[in-house]
């Protein structure tokens, strides 16, 4: 992605771990743009007719749909697939989406009140993901949030609705994709051992679906200091990093039980660990403590 540059871009990776050449794949300068259109192509990022808005995050669906969270445009973006992908060349595959027609996909009419003034129960809980609203910060001095996470397996789209302080999720098999509440939204603040959609979140800003089939969900609530993780069949919550509450912020606690030690602002995390692992492996982009911290362990279940 491309934060205050107004574009998504492609980097392809080697077999043997390099990288090659950068390329935009998607955007040209700030703005809304190109809903409708083919998204164009261009090497330098100066030209296309697609804009976007301070773009956060960007996940593929089974179908290589591409979702952009537009977070300045308040919308999540949709680069429809085709059958022309070309795989042969990192410029080949750039140029072969230049016909991938451009979408609002969530979120048509974008509306933003002002952090923690309560959420607008018309948002779209229960209806079409098209009709629903978000509440992200924006302008040019706003923060990465609105990021997205994709569990293809079960064909969920999920979102982090930071400054309304929940997860809601989105059902791609519906026709059309609904939308819910997954976490937050409820009065307890630490909240571990009950439902995810009983317990405070407090402007989470990343969200992660783990990879070994589970769907386990990971929530980076950075304004509590802390970093959750529900389980899916269950939807129970729990505290795997960090002391929850918006005044529990610090530095301290490396070497000892990961939920006693303190986080501040905490920008994202990355739920590590495939099938055949007993346990996940935590990681955390301690923000403003400027460092990346790890946790070892984490039991998969509650």
């Amino acid at each position: 992605w491309g934060w205050h540059q107004w574009k998504v871009k492609y980097i392809p990776v080697n077999a043997d771990g390099t990288t090659g050449e950068m390329f935009c794949l998607f955007g040209n300068g700030p703005g809304f743009a190109g809903d409708g259109m083919p998204a164009g192509w261009n090497f330098n990022g100066m030209s296309g007719p697609t804009r976007f808005n301070l773009p956060s995050s960007c996940v593929y669906d089974n179908d290589r749909n591409f979702y952009i969270s537009d977070q300045g445009n308040l919308r999540i973006r949709r680069v429809l697939a085709d059958a022309d992908d070309d795989f042969t060349t990192a410029q080949a595959f750039v140029q072969s989406h230049q016909n991938n027609i451009v979408e609002t996909f969530a979120n048509v009419m974008g509306v933003r009140t002002l952090p923690d003034a309560g959420y607008d129960t018309n948002s779209g809980d229960g209806g079409p993901a098209g009709a629903c609203t978000f509440n992200v910060q924006s302008g040019f001095d706003a923060i990465p949030q609105m990021r997205l996470a994709i569990d293809r397996a079960r064909n969920l789209l999920y979102v982090a609705d930071s400054d309304n302080s929940r997860v809601r999720v989105i059902d791609l098999n519906a026709v059309p994709p609904t939308i819910n509440i997954f976490a937050g939204g409820g009065a307890m603040l630490d909240g571990s051992g009950l439902l995810a959609t009983q317990v405070q979140l407090r402007r989470p800003a990343d969200v992660d679906v783990a990879q070994d089939g589970s769907g386990n969900v990971l929530i980076t609530d950075t304004f509590n200091n802390c970093v959750r993780l529900v389980d899916f069949q269950t939807r129970v919550i729990r505290t795997v990093a960090g002391t929850c509450g918006s005044d529990q912020y610090g530095y301290e606690g490396d070497g000892g039980p990961a939920t006693r030690a303190k986080l501040q602002e905490p920008g994202g995390a990355y739920l590590a660990g495939g099938a055949n692992d007993a346990a996940y492996t935590v990681y955390v982009a301690d923000t403003i403590n400027h460092r990346v911290r790890r946790v070892n362990a984490v039991p998969k279940n509650p």
